[in-house]
């Protein structure tokens, strides 16, 4: 019998009695209780198992699930040690996602539903304990924190019983307007703004007792810090150590995962969990974390899904309803000077870290700063903590998906920038010479004619090699038929570029590529970088020839500063 995976599926009580696998993140209720912390922010990327987590706590919590604790909970790690506090309050959920954000009369009025909606389904759930009389009086308070006031004085006046708020993607629609209408955010989360105000009645709520419990979720904490003197009651654990792995697959989780759901496939388990861990792993929010990184658990059960039918991964090893998410970077470079961002990333991109400082505050009233703009990367998922460096922190980019996605967003720039209409079937068939043929002269003639349309209006004082890799390496990655690596360490250097067989398309060649860049195209500048560059692919060559799947061949390409592709030799 198959094991059911629930993928894309956010209600815990669906999960737990139709029998769908379960990774057991319960034992964290008891660690959040022992706390002694009651209202409780916690950040993690989009498609980080957030909603599920959240609906956990809402069954977990809810007095009128009490029946059910066994049956919802027995097999997991709170069911056999449940807390005192388990089935105690009465839950108000609220899910601030999927918010219409195009002018600022559609952002209140989706707001208005969304409190609408969870106001409604509390009232409608509690009504014989509250002896709700005046519901819709109350569901037609035209504000959003008017009607959870009234709520208040309802649970206040009917009940000794105190409220768990549990709030879902608090920052969504935010995120959103921070991207396109930065005035607008800042105008909601004013005094006078309705996101402000409404924060402000929880807090109320929290201060009088009524709302006992608190836990919210979200991607960035800029929407938090925006209005912290309004809400200045919660406690951030998103970097805290001890809850790092509350949210995501550890290694062990996702190993023990791949154990259960591949184990008749008759494919090395070690060589499904190494393609896994290079695509979906990497994640690490904190350095004192002394344990591995992280999985996203969406990707995660999105390739186990398919390998669970097919026993093979799927042909798209990204899935598209993350990409959807995720490829919204570019938007929060309106956040920041775009040459500034873009040359960040240009950094990422061609050394594979990057150093900087967490920001401890957001403040939209001042420049966004360089450390803003990576610390946003770490909170939405794109960059990871690797290590203290000094007093920096170095980070680097957690996986090849997230990659994929920064490359995928430089195209889109160069494309916007240069006018550049690349026949993308040409760039195909030119990785198929590649793959299948072992030619590369059909790839040389279309990376020169691209990097002519991108160099001819750059200023050269500063170009260097790095830049070169940078656009070879976005082109490159229009193509799906390898697993590029670049900086990948060898004897006396890194590797520029190597060609690796993907997991879904087997090839005939592997390649390493070495490049070269003259800054002078005269003849006698060229050859001593030729020879320094035919020692270090024959170096290189010799290293990776062992890590090789397939057939292994090198070349060197060097290329003016304009573009142009003086020499390439291959071996």
């Amino acid at each position: 019998m198959k094991l059911k995976l629930p993928y894309g599926i956010p209600n815990f009580r669906s999960v737990s009695e139709e029998g769908y696998f379960f990774v057991d993140k319960t034992p964290f209720v008891e660690k959040l209780e022992n706390l002694n912390e009651k209202y409780i922010f916690f950040l993690r990327p989009r498609k980080f198992g957030k909603s599920l987590f959240i609906s956990m706590l809402e069954y977990y919590y809810d007095i009128k699930h009490r029946g059910n604790f066994e049956q919802l909970f027995g097999d997991f790690y709170i069911g056999k040690n449940p807390t005192p506090l388990h089935n105690d309050y009465l839950v108000l959920v609220l899910d601030f996602s999927g918010i219409n954000t195009e002018t600022k009369e559609s952002t209140y009025r989706g707001f208005w539903i969304k409190v609408h909606e969870g106001v409604g389904k509390f009232l409608d759930s509690y009504e014989k304990c509250l002896d709700v009389r005046d519901k819709e009086k109350i569901l037609e308070i035209e504000e959003p924190e008017g009607m959870v006031v009234e709520l208040l004085r309802l649970v206040r006046a009917k009940t000794e019983k105190k409220i768990s708020l549990l709030i879902d993607e608090y920052d969504h629609f935010a995120n959103e307007l921070l991207a396109f209408r930065v005035d607008m955010f800042k105008e909601l989360v004013s005094r006078a703004g309705f996101v402000r105000k409404f924060y402000e009645v929880l807090k109320t709520g929290a201060r009088d007792g009524i709302i006992d419990r608190m836990f919210i979720t979200g991607v960035t904490p800029i929407t938090l810090d925006s209005f912290t003197s309004g809400f200045n009651i919660g406690r951030n654990l998103s970097l805290d150590e001890q809850f790092h792995d509350m949210l995501g697959f550890t290694e062990d989780e996702t190993r023990s995962l791949i154990q259960i759901v591949c184990s008749n496939c008759g494919t090395s388990l070690e060589e499904i969990y190494q393609q896994m861990s290079a695509y979906y792993n990497g994640h690490k929010f904190c350095d004192e974390y002394l344990g591995g990184k992280l999985f996203n658990p969406t990707m995660v059960l999105y390739y186990l899904s398919d390998y669970q039918r097919y026993c093979r991964p799927p042909r798209r090893l990204i899935d598209p309803n993350i990409a959807s998410d995720y490829c919204k970077i570019g938007n929060f470079f309106r956040l920041f000077e775009i040459e500034e961002g873009r040359e960040i990333i240009n950094d990422l991109m061609a050394r594979d870290v990057i150093y900087g400082n967490l920001t401890v505050q957001f403040n939209l009233e001042r420049k966004f700063e360089r450390d803003d703009f990576i610390s946003l990367l770490l909170y939405m998922g794109f960059i990871s903590v690797d290590r203290m460096a000094g007093e920096s922190v170095e980070f680097s980019i957690p996986n090849y998906v997230i990659k994929e996605l920064y490359y995928s967003y430089l195209y889109e720039i160069m494309e916007q920038e240069y006018g550049l209409e690349l026949k993308v079937e040409e760039l195909r068939a030119a990785m198929r010479e590649l793959a299948y043929q072992g030619k590369i002269e059909s790839l040389v003639i279309i990376i020169e004619e691209f990097l002519k349309k991108v160099l001819s209006n750059r200023d050269f004082r500063g170009f260097k090699e790095s830049h070169l890799k940078v656009h070879i390496l976005t082109l490159l990655h229009l193509s799906k038929m390898y697993y590029i690596q670049s900086e990948l360490e060898a004897e006396r250097g890194y590797i520029d570029i190597f060609l690796r067989e993907a997991p879904q398309f087997p090839v005939d060649y592997e390649w390493v590529l070495e490049l070269k860049y003259v800054r002078k195209p005269e003849t006698e500048a060229i050859e001593p970088v030729k020879c320094e560059g035919l020692e270090q692919l024959q170096r290189y060559m010799q290293k990776v020839s062992s890590q090789a799947r397939r057939n292994l061949k090198g070349a060197l390409l060097l290329f003016s500063s304009e573009g142009a592709c003086l020499d390439y030799s291959t071996d």
